[in-house]
């Protein structure tokens, strides 16, 4: 079949095509979403999977296609886990001192929880400002805050990390005269990241039993540190923009966390060591036992 058109009008000019374009300017842009998310995956190193892939991977049933495509969540997962067990405080929580508020600031982190209950019940009556005359507030809801924080195991643990300390250790040759002056300050020092609840063993002094020598390096050498660095965080995950973005500062805060209390782990470590190597009652013992070879010989 041919179609025939009508010949063009005497006055048609040619085809013409407008269209207006608007000025060129600069947008500013922030790096979120998929395609960046996928860029730092890629530049550290690690693996993600996308919910695509994951669903295409259960529609997989049990074949050996599907299960290697779930192999990178399974990682991620893994990944995530190792992060330690943490509760962030929240702006207001972190604001103000709550030992100084239930007027503990002498003992701080050696409060036990019957302290803290005490000294709270106390000051709760202190400034009620209805049962007690001169009663405020303001004070009275900042003393609710701090029993809230310090009767929490994991905020306390945060508050208690926020707070200064020396991470200092002695060099590693320690004249022995000078061993106990040295070392037992810095383990009393550190014995508040304790994590087994109770009572960490200290150096103790020359006339301390060797078995109880024993039981101090054996509990330190395999100590475990509550300190918590949630209070370190680059990434407010509070202000994100959307869910993806929310889990990527979830996992660069936590990949930090871990790098620091593997830094803390090391820190306590080298401490230990050199204590050891140090301390002239092993010394003393080493010696004997050599002493005593050598005469069954």
């Amino acid at each position: 079949m041919i179609i025939l058109l009508a010949p063009p009008p005497a006055d048609f000019a040619g085809a013409q095509v407008e269209c207006a374009l608007a000025a060129f300017g600069a947008e500013p842009l922030e790096a979120a979403g998929k395609c960046f998310e996928a860029f730092q995956h890629k530049y550290h190193g690690t693996e993600a999977c996308s919910p695509t892939k994951a669903g295409e991977a259960g529609a997989g049933g049990g074949g050996k296609k599907g299960k290697n495509k779930q192999e990178p969540q399974q990682k991620q997962t893994k990944q995530d886990k190792k992060a330690p067990k943490t509760k962030k405080l929240t702006e207001d929580e972190q604001q103000q001192d709550h030992y100084e508020i239930l007027q503990l600031k002498a003992l701080e982190w050696t409060a036990t929880e019957d302290q803290i209950k005490s000294a709270y019940k106390r000051r709760v009556v202190e400034t009620h400002p209805d049962k007690t005359q001169g009663g405020d507030d303001a004070m009275f809801k900042a003393v609710q805050k701090a029993y809230e924080v310090l009767s929490d195991p994991l905020k306390r643990a945060s508050f208690d990390s926020s707070l200064p300390f020396d991470d200092d250790i002695p060099p590693a040759t320690v004249e022995p005269k000078h061993f106990y002056a040295e070392f037992g300050p810095v383990f009393a020092r550190n014995s508040r990241w304790n994590a087994t609840g109770k009572p960490a063993p200290q150096l103790g002094d020359d006339s301390t039993p060797f078995n109880e020598v024993n039981k101090f390096y054996k509990f330190w050498f395999s100590f475990k540190s509550n300190r918590d660095f949630s209070y370190a965080d680059e990434h407010d995950v509070d202000i994100a923009d959307c869910r993806e973005e929310k889990r990527w500062m979830e996992r660069e805060n936590d990949r930090e966390r871990i790098k620091l209390k593997k830094e803390e782990s090391s820190r306590i470590s080298l401490l230990v060591e050199r204590a050891e190597k140090n301390d002239p009652r092993i010394k003393r013992q080493r010696d004997e036992e050599k002493r005593q070879k050598e005469q069954e010989k």
